[in-house]
């Protein structure tokens, strides 16, 4: 029997390996891996993930851009939707930010970043951000839904989202005076 799987573990690199009987790996896990290092289904092993722009949602009468830039600091929590706690644990230390407004204001009205992110409870990550700068002219979520850019984005297809992600293109964009 060919297809027999073995577990063992590599003293090299803090790594379990499932071999077949011929020594070939069928499945790598990494122990204690990089939390930026995500895998990729039908490749070996793990890629390092580029870094990504989001943009977090806010209701400016719970806590808004003003007191963040207030507070120059906080921990962004509070978040429940799955799609948007995923996107909050993958976030890494540097990654740029924009804060939007949502109720009556609907629109993207500063930028921060990442500084840290706890991720030991993967139902509730703790990620930390630090306020950045005002957008001159935000742009209101019609200005984003008329724009190309934003045709497949969550941000316009997903609106009850509160954690989005953006290409380059689209934090360029959103954040341009």
């Amino acid at each position: 029997m060919n297809s027999l799987a073995v577990m063992a573990f590599d003293a090299d690199q803090p790594a379990f390996r499932i071999l077949d009987r011929s020594g070939l790996t069928l499945l790598l896990l990494m122990i204690g891996a990089p939390r930026e290092w995500q895998p990729f289904p039908g490749n070996s092993g793990y890629h390092k993930r580029k870094p990504m722009p989001h943009l977090l949602k806010t209701e400016p009468e719970a806590y808004s851009f003003a007191d963040l830039e207030r507070d120059s600091e906080t921990i962004w929590d509070g978040v429940t939707n799955p799609a948007a706690v995923k996107h909050l644990r993958e976030m890494m230390p540097g990654e740029k930010l924009v804060i939007y407004h949502t109720g009556d204001e609907r629109r993207a009205v500063g930028t921060a970043a990442v500084l840290k992110v706890d991720a030991k409870d993967p139902k509730t990550p703790l990620v930390r951000i630090k306020a950045g700068r005002s957008i001159k002219s935000p742009r209101s979520l019609s200005d984003i839904k008329q724009h190309k850019l934003f045709a497949d984005s969550p941000l316009v297809k997903q609106g009850r989202l509160s954690v989005v992600p953006l290409t380059p293109e689209q934090y360029e964009w959103l954040t341009k005076d």
